[in-house]
């Protein structure tokens, strides 16, 4: 149930702005670098990157978080796609396509209509002319149950892949960051199960509907970052491999070379030519 009214903040606000502020920009970000690196690295720009600038773009449109979940799971399982070999992966990542899809399609529909024509939402939500809430909150937690799981499943599924890759410590590291990030929005989507029972207190509404609101933007703010992240491994293996080399150089001005070494050690061996007294 939500806080007592006098003990809590009077509008949820500030925290929304803080969410959007921190993931709309970082998401952002990741989407231009993925492009980039797709199209000016590699030449490899494909429909995974496609549905990732769509939800990306729903993202920053204010539109709803079902439509940005649902290219969010499409682009990440095109992308899986794309590396995942063995037949058992492949159908595990079809399935939770074609499943994340379904479901929240239809859930979307349910949500549009659910107060009749949706240019009288907010009248008849507050009239309390909308479907049963109980049937509500059932489709409610269906949904996040789904897309719980099929997050999980995405955050997971590289990990045979990974433990027998012929990759070194640095990479798999990298790669387990990447996969932490994608739990992360995982544990978001957990937290969402919090507050869905809330939203079928109309009096209270509005101020359940933003908490919710705060932890979806979370997840889908992390699940771009992570499926962006996932395909920037050449850029940071060309930041690497010149930060060596700048490395390897710094060192190499700073030790003599053999020419010098030879130089330096002949005009000492001169010097003490000249300085030695001659023996009788």
């Amino acid at each position: 149930m939500p806080p007592n009214k006098e003990a809590r903040e009077p509008t949820r606000a500030p925290v929304q702005i803080a969410a959007v502020s921190i993931f709309v920009p970082l998401a952002l970000a990741a989407v231009v670098l993925r492009i980039w690196i797709r199209r000016r690295m590699i030449n490899s720009l494909g429909g995974d990157d496609i549905m990732m600038i769509v939800a990306l773009w729903t993202l920053v449109a204010g539109a709803f978080y079902l439509t940005t979940i649902i290219f969010l799971k499409i682009s990440l399982g095109m992308f899986f796609l794309r590396v995942l070999l063995k037949k058992w992966q492949r159908r595990v990542v079809y399935v939770t396509m074609i499943l994340s899809t379904i479901i929240n399609l239809s859930y979307c529909f349910f949500v549009v209509f659910a107060c009749g024509n949706p240019k009288d939402y907010l009248e008849n939500t507050i009239l309390q002319k909308c479907i049963n809430r109980k049937l509500e909150i059932s489709f409610a937690y269906e949904q996040a149950a789904v897309t719980t799981v099929t997050d999980f499943i995405f955050a997971f599924l590289p990990i045979p892949m990974l433990w027998n890759a012929s990759m070194d410590r640095r990479s798999k590291w990298s790669v387990g960051l990447i996969l932490s990030l994608g739990c992360f929005g995982s544990v978001c989507s957990l937290v969402r199960f919090k507050y869905i029972n809330d939203l079928a207190d109309r009096k209270d509404f509005f101020w359940n509907a933003a908490s919710v609101s705060v932890w979806s933007t979370n997840e889908m703010g992390t699940g771009i970052i992570a499926g962006c992240l996932a395909t920037m491994r050449p850029l940071f293996s060309k930041i690497l491999y010149r930060a060596t080399n700048i490395t390897r150089a710094a060192k190499g001005r700073k030790s003599p070379s053999p020419s010098k070494s030879s130089s330096k050690s002949s005009s000492e061996k001169k010097l003490r030519d000249s300085t030695s007294c001659p023996t009788s």
